[in-house]
């Protein structure tokens, strides 16, 4: 794990956001998410399919470990000049270290973070008042297209009223 890593200043409307309620649906919603913002914004196609599967981990995880019952959780997608950047805001427990137990070949479940790592660039934990923002980044992506009726809907006061 690293430090908070923004890589340029934010391609100016280029940001998404949604909230998300603590259910088994909200993964899928976050996949969906992560896939058509990429589609809108040109990101390379081989980088797709990671992030999908990193927000659906992320999402994932803040069902099951970060959000208590009845609260949101909320995503955000940012696009800097390179790296394509996903945020998932909860406001559960904050962050403890990963236990430091290897993961077995038939284990069913604790891979979510070793997914991410091994997919993205980079990856963190910040903290956030309730909670937590856990963060992945992925370079190498191409310049945006993004027309005006599909920028940045912030979502964030919502989020932080639940």
């Amino acid at each position: 794990m690293s430090s908070p890593n923004l890589r340029g200043a934010p391609v100016p409307g280029v940001a998404r956001d949604r909230a998300f309620l603590r259910s088994r649906q909200s993964s899928r919603a976050a996949r969906d998410f992560m896939r058509e913002t990429a589609t809108t914004w040109a990101v390379q196609p081989a980088r797709v399919d990671d992030m999908v599967l990193c927000a659906s981990e992320l999402a994932t995880n803040a069902v099951r470990h970060g959000v208590p019952c009845g609260r949101l959780f909320l995503v955000r997608l940012l696009a800097f000049e390179d790296t394509v950047r996903i945020e998932v805001h909860d406001s559960g427990p904050n962050w403890r270290e990963p236990p430091s137990t290897t993961i077995t070949a038939d284990a069913t479940a604790g891979r979510g973070l070793s997914i991410v790592g091994a997919l993205s660039d980079e990856w963190g934990v910040l903290p956030r008042n309730p909670g937590k923002i856990v963060w992945a980044e992925f370079r190498g992506r191409q310049q945006p297209r993004t027309p005006a009726s599909l920028g940045s809907i912030p979502q964030t006061e919502q989020f932080n009223r639940s």
